[in-house]
């Protein structure tokens, strides 16, 4: 590489950064011109924490922009790269700025740079990608964030976290029933002694005969634990806090598993009506952590929770779920103790409408891009979805027999707000607002064809990036596809 294609207007400049990775070792020529990573001498046990929220790969040119902090020192990286397939991207422009919500969750001096952007020239179309800081002690270390890369988690914080019968019981105003050793959901609670999962309206198969199914098709523990991680910081949940958490329709874990590796210090009631996907959640968890963690077959929107007896409450991708979601909210409202959050991910109205409009108009022009008839055939069943879910009337007989029931707005969160007295809820957008379409596409034919998004033609490719490109991010983040939302009592 030559250095003066990577520049940076941080401190250390562009090429003082790759002479400091070189002089630890972290690079090595390949002897074209070109520079490796060095992984196996990249640190995972530094006390630093950071993210890259974003990877635009819309275009030639590739952004990142993240955070990152050294958690011992308080001070941002002196520098960011970026490493396709192990090789070190050419062209790569780093810029420092300030993240104010990074600087307020870590205590920070405002004007502190703990922000970075990042634009770089991609190897290749495809290709994982990493995002690494250079710390000012000359340590590299790995980010988290949308190329799937974690770091280790310490778990010694857990060993010191254990919840007794009495401890679990206060945070309910009724008992709590254990099914029969002789059940096949033995060590799972229910607050009905009699409690029968397929009485509840509106609940399908696919949550209960099928579980098994519908577990391996829709666990994807790294995204959520990336998506809570941003949660976190919004709504200043700090993994060093001891918290009470009720997790809404657990599930087989998507969000549990995550909380037992952000909150080592916390205690979790894991709730949903279908106690065999609750069984397949305990059977992940370590003996250890099943310690602080109850599970409870129950329907949260009528569950007898004792007044201000938790401190945070989460909910992935459950509210649309449900024929009235108000009685969900309204039950973590009165749960949370005072300052308390409710966070959640939800699929939006107007976002899915200009899918939907995308999906259209993919279908019309289905020769010219060579789609082939079953991907035409999971447009189609979309497109119906989203007739189906809009609008805020969810009285018809079809409500009970569908598992999606809603795509929200805005406006009925603000409403949500008002009548139950939470003091503010804050929504942001999941993925950048001018790739998410394309990033959905990729989701429903990901789990409606397994590998189906190889089936898009270069063509189709290009027709869905220039649809994109019509909208500014600032656009497309108005137009919610999956938003979170953060209810605060």
């Amino acid at each position: 590489m030559n250095r003066q294609n990577y520049s940076t207007n941080a401190t250390p400049g562009g090429a003082a950064c790759l002479d400091t990775l070189i002089a630890k070792g972290l690079l090595s020529s390949n002897g074209k011109g070109k520079y490796l990573v060095r992984e196996d001498r990249v640190n995972l046990r530094l006390a630093v924490k950071g993210y890259f929220d974003l990877l635009d790969t819309t275009g030639d040119i590739w952004h990142a922009h993240g955070w990152v902090i050294d958690l011992n020192t308080k001070k941002p990286c002196s520098c960011a790269i970026v490493v396709q397939e192990g090789e070190l991207m050419e062209e790569a422009v780093y810029g420092a700025h300030e993240r104010p919500d990074v600087n307020v969750h870590l205590g920070l001096a405002p004007g502190t740079c703990s922000g970075f952007k990042i634009s770089f020239r991609p190897r290749c179309a495809s290709g994982e990608v990493k995002v690494f800081a250079l710390l000012p002690s000359g340590d590299l270390v790995p980010l988290a964030g949308p190329a799937k890369y974690l770091p280790e988690v310490s778990r010694a914080a857990t060993e010191t976290v254990k919840m007794t019968d009495d401890e679990w019981a206060v945070k309910f105003s009724q008992p709590l029933h254990l099914f029969p050793a002789s059940s096949p959901f033995h060590g799972i609670h229910s607050v009905d002694p009699d409690f029968d999962p397929a009485q509840c309206a509106g609940v399908t198969d696919q949550f209960l005969q099928e579980a098994a199914v519908y577990h391996r098709k829709y666990t994807e523990h790294t995204r959520w634990r990336y998506l809570l991680s941003q949660a976190f910081l919004r709504s200043r949940v700090s993994p060093k806090q001891s918290l009470s958490v009720l997790d809404v329709g657990s599930g087989s874990g998507n969000t549990v598993i995550p909380l037992l590796d952000l909150l080592p210090r916390s205690s979790i009631v894991a709730t949903d009506i279908s106690p065999q996907l609750l069984t397949i959640l305990r059977q992940q968890a370590s003996a250890v952590d099943q310690q602080r963690l109850l599970l409870v077959a129950m329907d949260v929107g009528h569950g007898p929770f004792a007044q201000d007896s938790f401190d945070l409450a989460v909910g992935a991708a459950i509210l649309h779920h449900i024929i009235d979601p108000s009685e969900t909210i309204g039950a973590c409202y009165k749960a949370l103790s005072r300052g308390g959050s409710a966070i959640f991910f939800e699929p939006f109205e107007a976002g899915y409408v200009v899918l939907r409009i995308l999906y259209e108009q993919l279908i019309a022009n289905r020769q010219d891009l060579r789609l082939p008839d079953d991907v035409v055939d999971v447009l189609v069943r979309i497109i119906r979805d989203v007739e189906v879910r809009t609008g805020s009337d969810k009285s018809g007989s079809i409500y009970q027999s569908i598992d999606d029931k809603w795509l929200f707005t805005r406006a009925y969160f603000e409403q949500q707000r008002l009548r139950f007295g939470f003091s503010q809820v804050e929504i942001y957008p999941l993925d950048p607002g001018n790739t998410q379409f394309s990033s959905q596409i990729r989701t429903h034919l990901r789990l409606c064809l397994d590998d189906g998004e190889e089936k898009l033609s270069q063509e189709a490719v290009d027709f869905i990036r220039t649809f994109e490109q019509k909208f500014s991010c600032e656009l497309g983040s108005e137009l919610l596809l999956e938003a979170c939302v953060i209810f605060t009592k």
